[in-house]
């Protein structure tokens, strides 16, 4: 009799056979637009239809720009799975953050309280991962301004937790449609790591700020 798998092992191996078949699609669209590219240049000179057709290869190079991070983003995620849990400092998990941040040369205000460095319980993907992924898939406007809250709160019941807060606030009239939050592969990404640990993902918006949080329980000191 083969054993079954664990509902969170077969999960994975769905994600990874996903990858496998965007790859070669991915591929064939790289070569074909490499090859309209070297045909327009060698046959093509008016200046108007090239000037169309390079516009239209831009957006074609967008896109396989788009679904090559959509792969190496779930890639990445699935690497580092890991269904070990461990006790994590909050201040090590912001430094973590912070170096993401820079590196990938990104604008994000992040508040966080200086005197509460509590330990979280974590199991699987690395933290700092969830939040990255969120951010990269919030939509940009002109004149936004996106801020990470980091803050330790308490519950009536005494219980203990840390929130983390992704807002985006916008200066105009620019809204964020109820396609985005359930069609956004970020939120799709941060959704499905979070509901391993049974910990929710919520979302709320208006004309000028959408906000995101998930809570994380206090491991109490030993």
């Amino acid at each position: 009799m083969v054993k079954k798998k664990p509902p969170h092992e077969e999960s994975v191996d769905v994600f990874y056979k996903l990858i496998h078949h965007l790859k070669t699609p991915l591929s064939t669209i790289r070569m074909a637009v490499g090859n309209i590219r070297y045909l327009m240049n060698e046959h093509i000179i008016q200046p108007d239809i090239r000037l169309e057709c390079e516009d239209i290869l831009l957006d074609a190079d967008k896109s396989v720009e788009d679904i090559a991070l959509t792969i190496t983003v779930i890639q990445g995620l699935l690497n580092q799975n890991k269904q070990v849990e461990t006790v994590l400092k909050l201040s090590e998990i912001i430094a973590d953050f912070k170096e993401r941040i820079i590196k990938e040369g990104l604008s994000v205000v992040i508040n966080y309280d200086e005197i509460c460095h509590p330990l979280i319980r974590w199991k699987g993907f690395d933290l700092a991962s969830v939040l990255m992924s969120l951010i990269r898939y919030l939509p940009r406007a002109n004149e936004a301004s996106l801020a990470l809250d980091i803050h330790c709160r308490a519950r009536e019941a005494g219980e203990k937790y840390v929130r983390f807060q992704l807002t985006l606030e916008i200066n105009s009239n620019y809204a964020v449609s109820n396609q985005y939050f359930q069609d956004n592969l970020g939120l799709l990404i941060a959704k499905w790591i979070l509901g391993q640990q049974d910990i929710l993902l919520h979302y709320s918006k208006s004309a000028q700020k959408t906000s995101i949080y998930f809570d994380i329980p206090v491991q109490e000191r030993e």
